[in-house]
């Protein structure tokens, strides 16, 4: 048997001998007390650089593909001993082998108690690799110890380098900007919220009147870094500078309003801190347009076709969801249908009610222009596109354009969907329409030859001896009185003749 092991150093082929060992006890017996006795080194394949380790050991592990010159010596080896079994560490790997070389006896260890040997057999060979490879034809020295120390410095320069590679060529590492970029909004949104807040009803203490004639936050905060107090606003100084920032109309509504304010007098120290809380709104407000421009140029270079369709934040949250776009990738439009609305989902599953129509895409612009009885549909229509456009910007190789092409012929084919649905009643476009009266066939009455119908009734020419029937007065009003009036009277006498009886009974 020969066995194939990879080192940081080059590939190793070792040839163990057959019947000596019968389990794994035996083969652990065996290393222990002399390893060479058990196994030899057959051939040694060294690494021509660290480059071609590198590609080596990546290869190895992402597609289980070995390089040319190995599969050659593999060959060329098992030729003088074509009965031997190959033993390879991975099953990808062993059917790799199986490809290349057909005739080849390739085994794998398995997870059954039958190849618990094999598994034990690799487990030592890596243990004792120095002391296997020392004094051999591998030209890496007679010293056993120094050869581990060069082995394990050579295996941490591997992984350095292998680690470097993933990082360099993960087609994950777009998706993590994007990630951070859309988390980073969200908390950007929510500081500036609270900021804001809590400047208009700090100033408001002062300056109430100003919180209905400027709505705008960053306004607001421009406003107060620069007249400072109320009674800065009426500076002839600081109009030119209000007129850019709030416009003449609004600058003439707070110079109005600051003459009869209603606020309270702050001292400067007071308005210093207002000053300084304006400030962080007005450099976070800007950070968060600079941020948002990046997402977008970000989301149009990963996923210009779920951009198109949805726009950048939104397909930013799936994303950011998912994980991945390959991951989104994989998810049917069902998924992505209710993407953000786990908890409403689970909630109705468990009482049983009626499961949410829409997630993210709520505030898709498609969905949100649609009329709410088909906000539905228009939401199962846009994930539908969504997954498949998701899917071209994912394993599609072609740069741009292409992909921005697509996107925009799905977004047309919504946009006239959501038309059709407006004007179509009952909001839906195939079948029969549920608000229209349906049309029934007209079946004639059969005839005979004579132009009669087959049969006629004479029973209905006269009701002479049939039962006669009660006449309804006032939709039978009457009848039904007296009916119950029988029933009220049947059932007195009868509580009557039970107390009659009891009392009998008694005396």
């Amino acid at each position: 048997m020969f066995v194939l092991v990879e080192t940081a150093a080059g590939f190793s082929i070792f040839s163990a001998a057959d019947g000596k060992a019968k389990s794994a006890e035996d083969v652990r017996a065996t290393f222990a007390r002399d390893p060479s006795s058990a196994i030899s080194l057959a051939k040694f394949i060294p690494f021509a650089d660290s480059a071609a380790a590198m590609t080596a050991i990546a290869d190895l592990n992402e597609s289980a593909t070995l390089p040319a010159n190995v599969v050659s010596d593999i060959k060329k080896l098992m030729k003088k001993s074509s009965d031997d079994t190959l033993l390879v560490g991975d099953k990808f790997l062993s059917a790799f082998l199986h490809e290349e070389l057909p005739k080849l006896k390739v085994e794998y260890p398995r997870t059954d108690a039958s190849t618990s040997m094999n598994v034990e057999l690799l487990r030592q060979i890596r243990e004792h690799l120095p002391e296997l490879l020392t004094g051999s034809t591998a030209g890496l020295g007679d010293d056993a110890t120094a050869l581990a120390a060069l082995l394990d410095t050579s295996a941490r320069g591997l992984a350095h380098s292998l680690s470097r590679y993933k990082l360099k060529f993960s087609p994950d590492k777009l998706d993590t900007m994007i990630t951070q970029a859309v988390s980073l909004l969200d908390d950007l949104d929510k500081e500036l919220n609270t900021y804001s807040m809590r400047i208009r009803e700090w100033y408001g203490w002062h300056f109430p009147e100003i919180n209905k004639i400027i709505t705008d936050h960053v306004a607001l905060s421009k406003f107060i870094l620069a007249v400072g107090s109320r009674e800065g606003a009426s500076d002839a100084e600081k109009k030119e500078q209000l007129d850019l920032i709030l416009g003449e109309e609004l600058t003439e509504r707070v110079i109005a309003a600051q003459v009869h304010s209603m606020g309270s007098e702050v001292s400067d120290v007071t308005v210093d801190h207002m000053k300084a809380l304006a400030t962080q709104i007005v450099s976070i407000s800007g950070y968060r347009d600079e941020l948002a421009s990046y997402l977008k140029s970000r989301m149009q270079a990963v996923a210009p076709s779920l951009t198109e369709l949805v726009g950048e934040l939104i397909g930013a949250r799936l994303i950011k969801h998912a994980g991945s776009l390959h991951n989104l990738a994989k998810y049917p439009g069902s998924t992505i249908q209710i993407v953000g609305a786990e908890k409403a989902l689970f909630r109705a599953l468990k009482a049983k009610a009626a499961t949410p129509k829409y997630g993210f895409l709520f505030n898709a612009s498609l969905v949100g222009q649609a009329q709410n009885k088909v906000k539905g549909k228009m939401a199962r229509s846009l994930s539908a596109k969504c997954a498949l456009a998701i899917r071209c910007d994912a394993f599609n190789e072609d740069e741009g354009e292409d992909r921005e092409e697509l996107g925009a012929q799905y977004k047309g084919m919504l946009e006239m969907r959501a038309q059709a649905l407006e004007f179509t009643k009952g909001g839906s476009l195939s079948g029969a329409s549920k608000g229209r009266a349906q049309d029934k066939k007209y079946s004639a009455p059969q005839r005979g030859a004579g132009g009669r119908p087959d049969s006629y009734d004479e029973r209905a020419d006269s009701t002479l001896g049939q039962p006669a029937k009660k006449r309804k007065v006032e939709g039978g009003a009457v009848d039904e009185k007296k009916e119950k009036k029988e029933k009220k009277e049947k059932s007195d006498k009868k509580e009557k003749k039970e107390k009659s009886d009891k009392k009998e009974k008694k005396e």
